[in-house]
């Protein structure tokens, strides 16, 4: 596996002036080394590219806009976050309050349903009473009439009743039939008495049962009116609690209104910083390229300086080797003229020739370069999800492992590190460049560090630590999102780990 890392860059996205007079008065101070300490200042310099001082001054000079920007995106993530929940909360509340003034509204329709069917059979048994009540009067009255009968029969009876009636009624009759006729003329007088007795009896049972259905509807209407009265007081609280109820929903209904236009604001201002992200995705992509194209621009330079080295070389050897050919030439010329003529026969054998080298063998395949910079749990992977923060689908640009705050992070592999400043969505960023690996420029970024310990031109090696893993950004909980960028793309990184 081709890999080669990048040489000491030339400038950055914006070089300054000084920068290029500072690494010119580097060189002149290198030019004046041994040759020895020459190759160690060189190692350093390429360890400490010139454009890494342009980085560091841009972080230092936005330093105290970062930490104002952090403590702003962090305020409203929380903000976003605490509205979006009392949303929630507030139409749990109304649905909840909706249900109990239904349940209100419903025991308030029984109630009056209770109160119309109270209201008919108030109406009934009012019509029922008068109806006993006249029953009664009716009853007193013929009651009263009947003992009226009955008190003249007894007393018609009790005039006529004597010890010489029976006698009389026997001896005064001119016939045995007309002592007949008087005995039953006396039966039927005293079976009249008895009927009448009876009749009195019974009007007098009647009186009774009437005077009794009066008192149990009277009885009953008291238990209704009773009942209509609590039914009354069950109602007034009931319309009571609906309207206080109607009252809580209207205001509930006015706060989740402004919950919302607040939930709606934030989002709105949590998408524009998507959008920024989206934006400094873009700028992260066109400083790689710039940093391929310094780099191609430089291996370019130093194809083109060794090709004309060698051409220099060449030449000279070429000139040296012509010299000292026609020398050789001349001299044995000259050593040909001086020879006896016997022994200037020569053999026309071919000289034997070179056999070529034998091909070397093909390297074999090398393994993966890069080692995950985290043991951790890997939690969301590359690819569209549903943002656990902004709650809304976008493409999730790198690999998440999970892992507690504090984590050492180590280096995916040799490289030097390109970038490492602060962005609202990342948080701490670090990006180390690889070079290339199999004919491919690679990039690696660490994000949502707490923080790092390697800086901007520093050469690392696979598996050093370049920092500690955090939460710091659009960020729910420690953890590292890993991105690689190939050829300046971002990629899954799972093709490359």
């Amino acid at each position: 596996m081709q890999r080669d890392l990048p040489s000491a860059l030339t400038g950055g996205p914006r070089n300054s002036e000084a920068s290029h007079r500072r690494l010119a008065h580097t060189r002149r101070l290198l030019a004046r080394l041994t040759a020895g300490a020459a190759t160690l200042a060189l190692g350093l310099t390429l360890a400490v590219p010139a454009w890494a001082d342009e980085l560091n001054d841009e972080r230092d000079r936005i330093a105290q806009d970062l930490t104002s920007a952090q403590a702003k995106v962090d305020t409203d993530v929380k903000t976003l976050a605490n509205a979006s929940s009392a949303l929630a909360q507030s139409q749990g509340r109304l649905e909840a309050a909706k249900k109990q003034l239904a349940e209100t509204q419903r025991l308030l329709a029984v109630a009056e349903q209770k109160d119309k069917d109270a209201a008919t059979r108030w109406a009934t048994a009012q019509d029922d009473l008068e109806t006993a009540k006249a029953a009664v009067v009716e009853g007193e009255r013929t009651v009263a009439a009947q003992q009226q009968e009955v008190g003249s029969v007894a007393r018609t009876q009790y005039q006529q009743r004597s010890g010489m009636v029976g006698i009389g009624m026997v001896v005064t009759g001119s016939s045995t039939g007309d002592i007949n006729n008087r005995i039953q003329w006396s039966t039927t007088v005293f079976d009249s008495t008895q009927a009448e007795m009876d009749k009195l009896q019974e009007l007098q049972r009647q009186l009774v049962a009437a005077q009794d259905r009066q008192a149990t509807i009277e009885k009953q209407m008291a238990k209704e009116r009773a009942d209509a009265a609590a039914n009354l007081a069950t109602r007034q609280q009931l319309t009571l609690a609906a309207s206080q109820q109607q009252a809580s929903i209207a205001a509930l209904v006015q706060s989740n209104a402004s919950l919302e236009a607040a939930a709606e604001q934030q989002l709105a201002a949590s998408e524009s910083q998507a959008k920024a992200l989206a934006g400094e995705q873009r700028d992260v992509e066109s400083r790689i390229s710039d940093r391929m194209a310094r780099q191609q621009a430089e291996d370019a330079r130093q194809r083109e300086a060794n090709r004309q080295a060698d051409e220099e070389a060449m030449t000279s050897r070429s000139r040296a080797e012509s010299d000292a050919a026609r020398a050789k030439a001349e001299a044995e010329a000259a050593a040909e003229r001086a020879r006896p003529a016997e022994d200037k026969a020569e053999s026309n054998s071919e000289p034997a020739r070179e056999a070529a080298p034998a091909p070397a063998p093909a390297a074999a395949e090398a393994s993966s370069p890069f080692i995950l910079p985290v043991q951790g749990r890997l939690t969301s992977r590359y690819g569209m999800r549903l943002h656990p923060v902004l709650k809304v689908w976008k493409l999730h640009d790198g690999t998440d492992y999970a892992a507690s705050c504090g984590t050492p992070m180590r280096a995916a592999a040799d490289g030097v590190v390109a970038e490492r400043y602060y962005n609202a969505g990342y948080g701490n960023r670090l990006m180390i460049d690889h070079g290339r690996v199999n004919g491919q420029f690679v990039t690696t970024g660490y994000n949502h560090a707490t923080r790092y310990t390697v800086g901007v031109g520093q050469r690392v090696k696979k598996g050093d630590v370049i920092g500690y893993v955090g939460t710091t950004g659009y960020s729910t909980g420690c953890h590292l999102h890993l991105m690689t960028w190939v050829n300046g793309k971002v990629v899954n990184p799972q093709t490359l780990f």
